[in-house]
């Protein structure tokens, strides 16, 4: 049997027709479908979850259940002190600081919002800052 299903595309000068059309098979009553004989080969079959369930797959088996994690504690605790970065507050800091916004540069170091940024920026003992320049844009 078939179905035909068009459609007209107009345009000013000219207009067009396609034509598509779907060879569909006819059913016959003989032949049962595919699913219709997956569903007579399970019906025969007499498995059930607990055929699956423990070694002996017997139905005496015992379904493993699963328990919730416990809560966790509500109590936030704090970070170490050796974890924690200081602000920067160094000399060299500010005036490298105020060097890359004159210059209207971008910096890894303010893109990601490095913690550490008072060490690069700083110079630490040896008075040497350093500051990593993105070339491409402002996007880290």
């Amino acid at each position: 049997m078939k179905y035909p299903l068009r459609r007209f595309l107009s345009s000013a000068s000219s207009q067009v027709s396609v034509v598509v059309t779907k060879n569909v098979a006819p059913v016959s009553s003989e032949a049962p479908s595919r699913l219709e004989a997956l569903r007579a080969k399970l019906s025969e079959e007499d498995a059930s979850v607990h055929d699956f369930v423990g070694a002996d797959g017997g139905s005496d088996a015992t379904l493993v259940r699963r328990r919730k994690a416990p809560p966790k504690s509500a109590r936030i605790l704090p970070k170490p002190s050796w974890l924690k970065a200081q602000p920067a507050t160094s000399e060299n800091y500010k005036a490298l600081r105020s060097t890359v916004r004159d210059l209207g540069l971008a910096t890894v170091c303010e893109e990601a919002k490095c913690p550490n940024i008072g060490e690069c920026w700083g110079g630490g003992p040896d008075s040497t800052a350093t500051a990593t320049i993105m070339i491409m844009g402002d996007t880290c």
